[in-house]
């Protein structure tokens, strides 16, 4: 289906010289300060000259935006009437009536030039919901016609004592009522299309009906000046005084085709509200009600529709031939669905035919709503882009010192709530400060789950260095160690199959005095349970053990006879409500903060220093605007009465605790766990310094054992092919290897990771002190 859009017609304008004026205040006021705002003056004058020549377009409507976002901050930031004085060159805004051309009137009022600047820009956005609806975006059509019946409401509620027609109260509420009327046009249209299978018929027949009755209003008010005057003399207060059943008269010369064309939509939707509720009744099999509605609608089709297509073309008005050529389309598809629903029921349904005074219309739903001009996209943008770079400095000197008054009665009031703070947050950590909390609470919980071990007395970083360390070679170790007893059992079977000779007995000595040095390193580590728990990375064990005592401890008493743990619970939860209490006051400061820095009574006090002294203001404003933050102290009162009571809470349920025999009980636990940590530290300290020689040697072994194995290997081979040699013979015994071990009257040398204290593989024992004297002849 397709449809025509009513426009609000535009007004016209003369050049306004704003540079002039302008300038001439400024320099008046700032001097030679005043030149820094020159480019703001032309850039605004030079923005008034291009409204004139607008499109209905993004840009256009941001140009509109723009220059009405000025005027509202020049209101603010120069007095209109110091500009606009005898003395100076006065601004006049001229503009035409927009359904009168011929008619225009000229003020020096700011309102004036915002009222029109406003309509103007309601008919852009009219035109531009056309434009949209002739490439098919019914949504964007809609929503245009929204935005634009928002910009007509905020004319209507801002701007009083109209001096032209087009600005009247009835002439606004005609067009925001055509504007919305529109919207929901569109509205229909889309669900319409978007229900191709008529699967909605009974919602359709609802939106048709709300669209029927709101072009029914919008009618209504069209009328209700066809007998006014054109000579208009604005009297808003007539408007205002009049009740809300009597509709206001529109004194504006509207062109008899609007009236047509608001009458033909009224009928056609009335008629199509009737058709798809004819539709939703067969849907349902209500057969007789849908020939009914059915028969409604071709009624209204021919008799209603018909007698206004006549009386248009008598008063030689032509309607939209898109609007008849779907007059004639649904005229047609009302026809042949009667005739088919009417056999149909004759030969097989035989449903009642109700009479058609007792159908009732659709009950009325409204899809659509104005757009508020405050939220149309893109004006936040830019009245905060010029509010800091449009004048941004200028303000009146008066204005100035009562925001100076303002901010310090401000400033006062948070410095106020921030010492109530923290006075509050003082008296809380003296409490728990007193009472040892949190850290007693944390002890007693983990003492009472029996784990103890964080809130015990910790290792040493020192016991912490040396455990970490035996962890780090602890598999080494084990693997040096089972590397020197393969070796040796190697030897040993070396050993056994060697005939007697000066070599074997030699290799039988060495391997005797390793073997000996060898027990006195495996000697080193005796405590191999504390080896395996350092090296499996356990240290946190070692501080563990329980106190031994006979006695019961609350450790061991069952989980439902603990009433001491529901006391540590209560405890924890009331520091936790402390703790969020905390929070929660230093948010709301942080809050008031945020709110009064963004606090900006500027308009305000402009708007009231007109009229009201700075006495006034001072005895009435400040302390009217200044109960916006008294929800904010209001709840840091509230929450710091709750912390007090909250903190007496926990006073009673900490001397409850402290006077708890289980208690006590755990408090000497705890003095056990330190000893017990002290102990153990004492225990690994020990058994470090003598590791250190175990882990050494080992490492040595494995360096000393395979030439030792070596050596009988070569021993061996001249026996197997029975060609041994005496010593003194040519072919004696091969020699060990060299070893790189120093000779006992060498000084000693030991590396950085070995203690100081004497190692076998380091020194040979009192058995042979020239052992290694082996492994370095030649």
């Amino acid at each position: 289906m397709k449809t025509t859009l009513l426009q609000i017609p535009s007004k016209t304008t003369e050049e306004v010289n704003w540079f002039k004026p302008l300038h001439n205040y400024l320099v008046q006021v700032y001097g030679h300060a005043a030149n820094e705002y020159s480019s703001d003056v032309t850039s605004f004058n030079q923005l008034r000259q291009d409204l004139r020549g607008a499109h209905p377009d993004a840009t256009g409507i941001k140009l509109f935006l723009k220059y009405y976002s000025q005027l509202e901050l020049l209101d603010l930031r120069i007095p209109f009437n110091s500009i606009n004085t005898p003395t100076r060159t006065r601004v006049e805004f001229k503009w035409t009536d927009s359904f009168e051309p011929d008619i225009s009137n000229s003020q020096g009022a700011l309102a004036f030039e915002k009222a029109n600047v406003l309509y103007n820009l309601a008919s852009l956005l009219s035109r531009q919901a056309s434009i949209k609806l002739s490439n098919g975006n019914f949504k964007e059509g809609m929503v245009a016609s929204c935005q634009a019946a928002g910009v007509i409401d905020f004319i209507g509620e801002n701007f009083l004592h109209a001096p032209s027609p087009d600005l009247a109260l009835g002439t606004i509420k005609l067009l925001s009522q055509v504007m919305m009327s529109q919207a929901a046009e569109l509205f229909v249209l889309q669900a319409i299309s978007a229900d191709a299978q008529q699967k909605m018929n009974q919602l359709v027949a609802k939106l048709c009906q709300g669209v029927a009755e709101s072009y029914a209003l919008a009618l209504s008010l069209a009328q209700s000046g066809m007998g006014l005057h054109r000579d208009f003399d604005a009297d808003e207060e007539d408007f205002l005084n009049q009740p809300e059943d009597v509709l206001p008269e529109v004194p504006a010369l509207i062109e008899p085709r609007w009236r047509a064309v608001l009458d033909f939509k009224r009928g056609l939707y009335q008629s199509l509200a009737w058709y798809y509720q004819g539709l939703s009744a067969e849907a349902n099999k209500k057969y007789g009600d849908a020939i009914a509605y059915l028969t409604k609608t071709q009624e209204s089709l021919e008799q209603d529709l018909g007698s206004i297509t006549e009386a248009a073309a008598d008063q030689k008005i032509t309607l939209p031939y898109e609007m008849l050529d779907y007059l004639h389309y649904q005229e047609d598809a009302v026809k042949i669905k009667l005739a088919d629903l009417s056999k149909d029921n004759d030969l097989i349904y035989h449903d009642l035919i109700p009479s058609l005074v007792t159908l009732t219309s659709p009950v009325a739903k409204q899809s659509v709503e104005p757009v508020p001009f405050g939220q149309l996209p893109g004006l936040s943008d830019i009245s905060d882009y010029n509010y800091h770079n449009f004048l941004s400095n200028v303000v009146p000197i008066k204005i100035h010192e009562l925001l100076s008054l303002y901010s310090e009665e401000k400033s006062q009031l948070l410095r106020n709530e921030i010492d109530h703070v923290e006075v509050s947050d003082s008296e809380v950590a003296s409490a728990l400060s007193s009472l040892q909390l949190p850290q007693q609470l944390i002890a007693l919980k983990e003492l009472s789950s029996g784990s103890g071990s964080s809130s015990s007395p910790q290792f040493g970083d020192e016991v912490t260095r040396y455990a970490n360390e035996i962890r780090a070679k602890y598999a080494e170790d084990k693997t040096n160690r089972q590397k020197i007893e393969q070796y040796r059992q190697q030897i040993y079977q070396a050993i056994q199959s060697l005939p007697p000779s000066d070599g074997a007995t030699q290799l039988k000595r060495a391997f005797y005095q390793a073997t000996t040095n060898d027990n006195e390193i495996f000697g080193y580590v005796t405590d191999t349970e504390l080896h395996d728990t350092l090296g499996k990375g356990q240290l946190s064990r070692l501080s563990t053990q329980k106190p031994v005592e006979e006695e019961l401890s609350l450790l061991d008493l069952d989980e439902s006879n603990r009433p001491i743990d529901q006391i540590l619970q209560s405890t924890e939860k009331i520091l936790d409500e402390i703790e969020k209490a905390k929070r929660r006051k230093h948010d709301i400061v942080g809050a008031l903060k945020t709110k009064i820095h963004d606090d900006d009574i500027a308009d305000i006090l402009v708007l009231n220093s007109r009229v009201k002294s700075t006495k006034e203001i001072k005895s009435v404003i400040f302390p009217e605007e200044l109960k916006k933050f008294d929800e904010f102290t209001s709840e840091i009162d509230e929450i710091v009465e709750t912390e007090r009571g909250l903190v007496a809470k926990l006073k009673q349920t900490w001397a409850q605790i402290m006077a708890n025999p289980e208690v006590k009980r755990l408090r000497q636990s705890s003095t056990f766990q330190a000893e017990l940590v002290k102990s153990q530290s004492d225990r690994v300290v020990q058994f470090y310094h003598q590791w250190r020689k175990y882990s050494e040697g080992l490492r040595k072994g494995t360096q000393f054992y395979p030439r030792l194995l070596q050596w009988a290997e070569q021993l061996r081979a001249p026996s197997v092919s029975h060609t041994s040699q005496p010593a003194s013979a040519p072919h004696q015994a091969p020699a060990p290897p060299a070893s790189n071990a120093r000779q006992p009257s060498h000084p000693q040398q030991t590396s950085p990771a070995t203690p100081n204290s004497s190692l076998i593989y380091d020194q040979p024992s009192t058995y042979q002190p020239n052992m290694y004297q082996f492994f370095s002849k030649q």
